[in-house]
């Protein structure tokens, strides 16, 4: 059997919103008679929550897995994982076709370019593909706020030289 994410079948996930349904309807049934009992049990529940992430660090581990490898990733590598790493030369040539600014014909951004891809594969280095754009306009394309025929038309045209 091949490894990977296992598929939750469609019933299971609407028989358990249905149990969860009917458990929170008696829950909150019990709970108009007994509120203080109510409000005691979670605080109990809470404070084990908390003791246990203080004092388990598997438990810990397992409740902030996914922060802690996001936060691993963002400090402790410079590159997304499976980026192919762009070639210095490439790079130069990328830098020196958008004269060292970006390519964003309507941006008035002075500071260094960062390289973006315009088909979005990381690992498709080809000259075509990348595109010399500023932080915001990076983030801006990786928002899809420009299509993919703008960014290569914009990589397409020649540069005039712009007035300092």
């Amino acid at each position: 059997m091949a490894k990977g994410k296992r598929r939750v079948r469609e019933g299971v996930i609407f028989a358990s919103a249905f149990i969860g349904i009917i458990l929170l309807a008696l829950v909150l049934d019990w709970w108009q008679e007994h509120a203080v009992i109510g409000w005691a049990i979670i605080g109990v529940i809470i404070a084990i929550f908390l003791f246990s992430l203080y004092r388990f660090p598997a438990f810990r581990g397992w409740v902030f897995k996914k922060g802690v490898s996001t936060s691993k990733k963002a400090v402790f590598t410079d590159e997304a994982p499976g980026r192919e790493p762009i070639p210095q030369n490439l790079y130069n040539r990328v830098m020196q076709r958008a004269d060292n600014r970006c390519q964003n014909p309507d941006c008035k951004y002075k500071g260094k370019p960062e390289v973006h891809h315009i088909n979005r594969n990381n690992r498709d280095n080809r000259f075509w593909n990348l595109i010399a754009l500023c932080p915001n306009c990076h983030t801006d394309a990786h928002r899809d706020k420009f299509s993919f025929s703008q960014l290569r038309n914009w990589n397409r045209m020649k540069r005039n030289p712009r007035s300092a």
